[in-house]
């Protein structure tokens, strides 16, 4: 009765392992550790030593890979590989009546090369939140946060969110505070990111991302006294003014009866005389509009008015000797 049972048991577990594995392996499956990138192509190959073998992949529906046999040796190729195809393949290889069994783990990642924080900018002393996202990554990554080369171990986590948006692939946003008085200027902060895709093997690919630390903006000083005002005034000469010269000067009136005398001259000018021209005033007008050859034309001009004003004067003399100073 305890043989019955004994030889009941071992051919239910015979039955329950699925094809008999013998010892001294004849097969190998390379390579050991698989792992492609999302959207990447990899060849898995099963190879035998013993002659004329059967080789044969199983495990995989054959629309997802393509199977190239040849004696002792068959060769799954992987393209476009998806989040769904990662797990086991088994190889198995029939040898002279004996079957033989090996696998492997084919492992796929999705890990993009942007990273993206914010702010871009931090001002020192003013507290701020961290962010740092990366979408379209399997599996979830992990994030830190470095200054220069010393990772901020006691930077608090706010939040993070992962969001499925497609076949196993998600959006990771984690984001961090940090402390006005730890924002000072030095060196840039930096977030790394780490992608771990097993326990048994970890990818590490680190991106950095550098935070410019800006010192904060000053407000406009007042110009001092050492500093030229930004719009200097323009300078100015003393040009005369021959219309305003003319006009303070009084002729005697005819009806009455002339008294010979000087010239009664009206209210003096508050300008200094111009040289050459006792009467003519100096106004303070600006050089840069007049170009020069303006400048002499109305300086002509004024000239030929006094020379009009002055014989308009000699015809109106009372005297006949002062008629000899205009002959």
């Amino acid at each position: 009765m305890k043989h019955g049972m004994l030889l009941l048991l071992l051919h239910l577990c015979w039955r329950c392992r699925g094809a008999p594995v013998h010892q001294g392996n004849p097969v190998q499956v390379t390579p050991a550790q698989p792992i492609v990138p999302f959207n990447g192509t990899i060849q898995l190959n099963c190879s035998t030593t013993c002659p004329g073998a059967q080789v044969q992949w199983k495990g995989l529906d054959t629309s997802l890979g393509n199977v190239l046999t040849h004696p002792g040796l068959s060769i799954l190729t992987i393209s476009s590989a998806t989040i769904s195809m990662a797990g086991l393949k088994f190889c198995n290889v029939n040898c002279q009546g004996k079957v033989y069994q090996d696998k492997l783990n084919l492992l796929v990642y999705s890990f993009p090369d942007t990273l993206r924080v914010s702010p871009q900018e931090l001002v020192p002393g003013r507290s701020a939140r961290m962010v740092c996202s990366m979408s379209k990554v399997s599996p979830i990554p992990i994030f830190s946060w470095y200054r220069g080369d010393q990772k901020l171990e006691d930077l608090p986590q706010v939040h993070q969110n992962e969001e499925q948006i497609e076949e196993e692939l998600f959006d990771v946003e984690s984001s961090w505070e940090v402390a006005g008085e730890k924002v000072t200027e030095g060196p840039p902060f930096r977030c790394q990111v780490e992608l771990r895709v097993n326990e048994e093997f970890s990818l590490q690919k680190v991106i950095s991302v550098g935070l410019r630390t800006t010192p904060r903006r000053p407000s406009s000083p007042a110009p001092t006294g050492s500093e030229p005002p930004p719009n200097p005034a323009p300078r100015y000469s003393q040009i005369p003014d021959f219309s305003t010269s003319l006009q303070s000067w009084v002729l005697p009136n005819h009806s009455s009866p002339q008294v010979p005398g000087p010239l009664h001259e009206a209210e003096p000018h508050p300008y200094e005389p111009f040289a050459g021209a006792p009467f003519l005033p100096f106004p303070l007008l600006p050089l840069s509009p007049l170009p020069p050859p303006l400048l002499h034309f109305l300086l002509l001009l004024h000239l030929l008015l006094l020379l009009h004003h002055l014989l308009l004067l000699h015809h109106s003399l009372p005297h006949p000797s002062l008629h000899l100073l205009f002959l």
